[in-house]
């Protein structure tokens, strides 16, 4: 039985900013369940708690909720490189290896509208030690991980993107097909309200690094990218020093990822669940393959909220 566990300022926005009614919520859930079991290629969960996640991103609209499930299910099949593996622990090519290099992690703190903060240090990453596609399996978890948090859902990330470390060398391994593949994930298959993006310690390849996120950001989330190259009281504009580590001039003490990677491997039953679901290919009854459950394969480009 599902129980809320928004407060009244999270219910509030909720329904100002998401459509979401209390009085109707579990209506329209039901209205998403009765779709996703339905399709016959569709191997998702269809819990209360699941099924609100994608409502929410989605601002209580049924079939871009749904859109959204088959988009999250579907990815799989394409990218299987990125979700053969989403768990935190260890193992060949992990996870585990990421978080320990620093290269993510979710501050404590929330920022003023309430938002959970996230930094990455992509100059942490050594290409000798793992291929790039780790990064976005390690982003993946976290996300997954935030996804559990109901007021997460209703009011979003934002995220310190620290540039510190990243060369020409570097950013030339990201290139177009990896963005291509990142911004897929994230913007059409992973039910997250991007809410802001916040570039820190910008070396001269950040124009190299900016030219290609022009290419597969919506222009929603295009708008909401803030330059601070390495100017913190820029920053602490949009995020208060008073959750930011002391890298960024906050007064939050050291950066640490240690908590942070404790709560991950806490859920190691749920990232093992989640790694089951997929959609499948679905054949007639002479045999022959479909249209993956009657999805053409062609995926609408679903709005940022």
């Amino acid at each position: 039985m599902y129980e809320c566990t928004l407060d009244e300022k999270d219910l509030q926005k909720a329904k100002a900013e998401l459509n979401e009614n209390p009085k109707t919520r579990l209506q329209d859930v039901q209205k998403l369940r009765e779709m996703v079991q339905g399709h016959k290629g569709l191997k998702v969960d269809t819990s209360d708690s699941f099924l609100l996640r994608f409502l929410r991103a989605r601002k209580f609209n049924i079939q871009r909720a749904f859109d959204n499930i088959v988009r999250y299910c579907s990815i799989r099949n394409e990218y299987p490189d990125v979700f053969d593996k989403l768990s935190p622990r260890a193992g060949p090519n992990d996870v585990k290896q990421v978080l320990d290099d620093g290269f993510v992690t979710v501050l404590p703190g929330l920022d003023k509208e309430r938002r959970k903060v996230l930094v990455f240090r992509p100059g942490r990453w050594d290409p000798e030690k793992y291929p790039i596609t780790m990064l976005l399996r390690t982003n993946i978890v976290c996300i997954e991980q935030l996804l559990l948090d109901e007021s997460m859902q209703v009011n979003g990330i934002v995220i310190v993107n620290d540039l510190n470390g990243m060369t020409m060398s570097k950013a030339y391994n990201i290139g177009p097909t990896y963005m291509k593949k990142a911004s897929a994930v994230i913007q059409e298959a992973m039910p997250i309200r991007m809410k802001g993006m916040n570039m820190v310690n910008e070396p001269s390849v950040v124009g190299y690094l900016f030219g290609l996120l022009k290419m597969f950001l919506k222009p929603k989330l295009l708008d909401r990218i803030s330059f601070h190259a390495y100017d913190m009281k820029s920053l602490h504009k949009n995020i208060q020093p008073e959750i930011l580590p002391e890298e960024y001039e906050g007064t939050a003490g050291p950066l640490n990822n240690k908590e942070w990677i404790e709560t991950l491997n806490k859920n190691q039953d749920y990232f093992e669940r989640i790694m089951g679901y997929r959609l499948e290919e679905v054949k007639d009854l002479f045999g022959h393959s479909g249209d993956l459950g009657g999805v053409t394969g062609t995926f609408k480009k679903l709005n940022v909220d």
